[in-house]
């Protein structure tokens, strides 16, 4: 078997090969590793490589094989996880220098589930400090690229989960979402992510959230999911990492619901190309538009532009409350009076609308919660008359590596003028606040040569739908394109 070829294909397919005695785990995991070394110095998306771990593990998959037994769908397979996810005895950092030497004494619970399906995990991945940035740096590992053009970032938080995956580094990754953390890096890099329903999957084991077994309350928005080549991929991963946290296990189980239609001509689709709120650049927007065109013409039905209930601006406005309010507990005592002069300017700025997040009534936060669930439920109605929403997942494609300070000072120099850097925050938003299930699918090239996906937002719960969804498009859009210059 041509194992540097086998290094582009899907997981499923890796099983596959050592189910069926094509290779072992050990062979694989060797040439994966020889892979690491050669391109993960440019890269640098794999930054604790478990080079002996996994090769004991990979040699202990393959004795088991060869005595009848089989560990799970994910038997020998080499995978990486986001350095945002407890490994016992393995440095988790979360990309800050405050963890650097925090060794987990256990693993996160999706450790655990990817470990019990058979999966051999190389490595972890690189982040930007704390997860809170569209681009993979730290003052830990340093910057991580993006295989398809070094000089411009595969986008974070989950951006070195993204990196390792195009450049056939691993052959499947989990990260986290908060505000686009596996969107992003799944556009930027040309591949496929998936952003679970809210409460499909755990934390647990997260950094620094629950280190030192101290479990925070789940989150409103952040929730992990995985990074493939293969929406197939997404929903194995899914299948595997899915599913009540520990004590709820007891009492409750977790089944993703099979797909509302399998054939493309079946579905019923609602889509938006651009929004004057967050106009995209006209490279990002010829692409979606063709490929919407091409879409639209193969469906059931197709309604271009927001549904009459929803507003893009008040959603938007919402999310920034949520956000803000999230980061409300980390407000020093001695800064409450200066915070409280600055929230005068909410109706100004995005620093005033902060500062009243913070030092608000906490009427108000319970109504921003009243809010969102209310949210989430305007959109399962509109799911009554489609099956999907289609939106782009940037405004930009992947841009220059720009790590300066303050993250909320950075523009985007792009050829039709200079943006935002923030502005990457709207196209978020509708995935975020509802807790929908949303799967990005690679749907094309600029003529730069750099990645463009887009969003497949579906109902709650239903994350079977937009996974398949896009795997059906994905015989429209050619799905995944291996980089050039990373064969051995």
């Amino acid at each position: 078997m041509n194992l540097d070829a086998l290094a582009f294909k899907s997981a499923i397919e890796a099983a596959a090969a050592i189910r069926n005695g094509e290779t072992t785990s050990t062979e694989l995991t060797k040439h994966i590793l020889k892979r690491v070394a050669k391109f993960n110095p440019k890269l640098n998306s794999i930054v604790s490589l478990m080079h002996d771990q996994a090769l004991k593990r990979a040699c202990e998959a393959d004795e088991a094989h060869s005595n009848g037994v089989n560990w799970g769908p994910l038997h020998g397979v080499p995978i990486t996880i986001k350095d945002h996810y407890e490994i016992k005895g393995v440095p988790t950092t979360c990309g800050s220098p405050d963890y650097a030497y925090y060794i987990p004494e256990r693993n996160a619970v999706i450790v655990d589930r990817l470990l019990d399906s058979g999966a051999v995990i190389i490595g972890h991945t690189n982040v930007p400090e704390l997860v809170a940035d569209w681009q993979s740096y730290n003052d830990v590992y340093g910057t991580t690229v993006n295989p398809w053009n070094t000089d411009v970032t595969p986008g974070g938080s989950s951006g070195g989960c993204a990196a390792s995956l195009s450049a056939g580094l691993s052959f499947l990754s989990v990260g986290s979402d908060f505000a686009g953390s596996i969107r992003v890096p799944a556009h930027f890099t040309g591949i496929y992510g998936h952003r679970p329903s809210m409460g499909v999957t755990t934390l647990r084991g997260s950094v620094p959230g629950s280190m030192n077994c101290i479990q925070l309350p789940p989150s409103r928005m952040s929730t992990p999911g995985p990074l493939a080549r293969s929406p197939d991929d997404l929903k194995l991963a899914l299948d595997i990492i899915g599913g009540p946290d520990q004590y709820e296990s007891t009492a409750f189980t977790w089944k993703m619901p099979k797909p509302r239609h399998r054939k493309l001509k079946d579905y019923r689709i609602g889509y938006i190309v651009d929004e004057p709120l967050c106009p995209l650049n006209q490279d990002v927007q010829h692409v979606l538009r063709v490929v919407m065109d091409q879409i639209a013409e193969k469906v059931a039905s197709a309604n271009e532009g927001w549904p009459s209930v929803v507003d893009p601006a008040e959603q938007f406005h919402l999310f920034k409350l949520l956000r803000y309010g999230d980061k409300a507990a980390q407000l020093k005592d001695e800064d409450l009076e200066k915070t409280k002069e600055t929230a005068k300017r909410k109706d100004v700025d995005d620093e005033g609308l902060m500062a009243w997040v913070w030092t608000t009534e906490q009427r108000h936060h319970i109504r921003f919660e009243e809010m969102r669930v209310s949210t989430r439920d305007l959109w399962q109605r509109i799911f009554n008359d489609i099956d999907v929403f289609l939106m782009p997942v940037d405004y930009t494609v992947a841009f220059q590596h720009d790590h300066s300070d303050p993250m909320t000072g950075r523009v985007i120099q792009t050829p039709w003028g200079t943006r935002k850097y923030m502005d990457q925050l709207f196209w978020m938003t509708f995935s975020s606040i509802t807790g929908l299930p949303c799967t990005v699918a690679p749907v094309g090239f600029t003529e730069s040569g750099l990645p463009v996906g887009v969003q497949i937002i579906g109902p709650y719960l239903e994350d079977g739908t937009t996974i398949h969804f896009a795997k059906l498009i994905g015989e429209i859009t050619g799905g995944y394109m291996e980089p050039p210059g990373y064969r051995l």
